[in-house]
Order: C-alpha cells, then sequence, then structure tokens
C-alpha cells in the first residue's frame, strides 16, 4: 500500500498537467449612478469576463493569464498585464495594420502599425458601494494609425475612443 501511495505522488508530480485557476466574472452595463451614489441602474444584457491563470501559459509567456470578456454575441481574449485579484487587474488585445487588413488602400501605407488597442481596467469597490465588487472599465481605441499621419483627414492626435462602464458582483 505505501509503495502504491509512493508511485501515485511520483506519478503526479512529474506529469504535465498544470495547475489554474479559472475565475468567472459576472457583470452588468452601468447606465448611470442613483443620486445616493449606492443606486444603480443597469442595462439587461450581462457581461461575463472568464480569467484563466493556467500556470503553463504564465511561465511560458510571463503573462499574468488571459481574460476573455464575453458581451455582445462576441467572444475577446485579452492579455492580463497587471494581476492583483479577481476584482484588480488590467488587460489588453491589439490589431496592427497587415495583410488580412480590411482596407485595402490602408495595408500598404500602414503596414506593421497599431490600428486597434482595447484595455479591460477592473478595479475594486465596496469601500463607498457596499452591493458592489468591483467596476470594469472597456476602452475601445480605434484608427490608432490615423495619429501619426500629418495627411490623414483628421486631426493628428484623433483616435476613435468609446469607453463602456460595467458593475460586477457576486450576487449576480
Amino acid at each position: 500500500m505505501k509503495k502504491l501511495f509512493l508511485y501515485v505522488v511520483l506519478g503526479l508530480m512529474f506529469c504535465n498537467v498544470a495547475i489554474s485557476e479559472i475565475i468567472t466574472i459576472t457583470c452588468k452595463r452601468n447606465l448611470w449612478y442613483g443620486a445616493d451614489n449606492f443606486t444603480f441602474h443597469f442595462g439587461d444584457s450581462k457581461v461575463t469576463i472568464i480569467v484563466d491563470r493556467n500556470q503553463a501559459t504564465l511561465e511560458e509567456t510571463m503573462q499574468a493569464g488571459i481574460a476573455t470578456l464575453v458581451y455582445g454575441g462576441s467572444k475577446n481574449d485579452f492579455i492580463i498585464d497587471r494581476w492583483g485579484g479577481k476584482y484588480d487587474f488590467v488587460a489588453y488585445r491589439y490589431s496592427r495594420v497587415d495583410s488580412k487588413y480590411h482596407m485595402k488602400e490602408y495595408r500598404k501605407k500602414y503596414k506593421g502599425q497599431l490600428s486597434n488597442l482595447d484595455i479591460l481596467y477592473m478595479r475594486q469597490e465596496g469601500l463607498h458601494k457596499p452591493t458592489v465588487s468591483g467596476e470594469l472599465f472597456f476602452v475601445d481605441l480605434d484608427s490608432l494609425h490615423d495619429i501619426s499621419d500629418p495627411t490623414s483627414r483628421y486631426e493628428p492626435s484623433y483616435a476613435r475612443t468609446q469607453v463602456t462602464s460595467f458593475i460586477c458582483s457576486d450576487s449576480f
């Protein structure tokens, strides 16, 4: 019996199984705060964030994990840059202008330049809002290649920006 236990323990030590931490966070769109800062007005749709902190992935890529945002019928993967906990992280994803870029005239002119940058910023709440665990901000920066082009039809510092706020709670 002791030998069997020893073989099982040694087998588990040397097998290629990574320890993983998967967290699911549910949020609702924050339409606006009430007058007392404790009452919220939510959108109907729910947002889900699935955080995968697989240790094998972390060692190979030197990142803090992957966050998958499920919102509006689409799933997008973000690289977690800073991890402070379930309700305290920063994640990003980006795209560059390459041969798959949808606008032909931009492919040659802006090849290799940053086109889109999306940021997820989760911060803890609870001190001022006891019913809330976290607040999520989804920042979408688009048309970044236009910033560096002085011949662009827009101002040189122009980029389309959209920020969406969500309230996240363990009780949703």
